[in-house]
């Protein structure tokens, strides 16, 4: 008798410990998935961090290089233009020109500058219509 409940003693015993192991080592693959989320998860955070930073060194270089094209294409106009005023022949002067050709730009100036006061005066006029518009709302 005591040999059999020794035997059963055991077996209960092996069973208990078989359990635990298992559950050890379900414990234990979880743990390393768990893990393994983390580090991975930490690494693609620092992954787009760089992406971010490097987005925006490029978009830093490319405003550059355009501001710099742009100054370079401004450069380039103002030599052209001073190349063709340098070999354009002398203009003559306001004095040289005939009287008939000072009224005609005299009246043509005139006329420019009516029609440029009465789209001041439509453009003010649009603008206080705006702002009533917006008092309103």
């Amino acid at each position: 008798k005591y040999l059999i409940q020794r035997s059963q003693l055991l077996q209960l015993q092996r069973w208990w410990r078989s359990v635990q192991k298992r559950r050890r080592f379900g414990r234990l693959q979880h743990s390393v998935r768990r893990l393994q989320a983390l580090c991975r998860g930490a690494l693609g955070r620092r992954a787009a961090g760089v992406r971010k930073v490097q987005r925006q060194r490029l978009r830093w270089a490319l405003r550059r290089l355009i501001r710099t094209r742009r100054k370079n294409l401004a450069l380039r106009a103002f030599r052209v233009k001073m190349l063709e005023m340098y070999h354009r022949p002398p203009v003559t002067s306001t004095l040289q020109k005939n009287k008939e050709e000072m009224v005609k730009e005299v009246l043509f100036l005139r006329q420019l500058g009516e029609e440029q006061t009465l789209e001041i005066q439509r453009l003010q006029e649009n603008n206080s219509q705006w702002r009533q518009q917006i008092q309103h709302l």
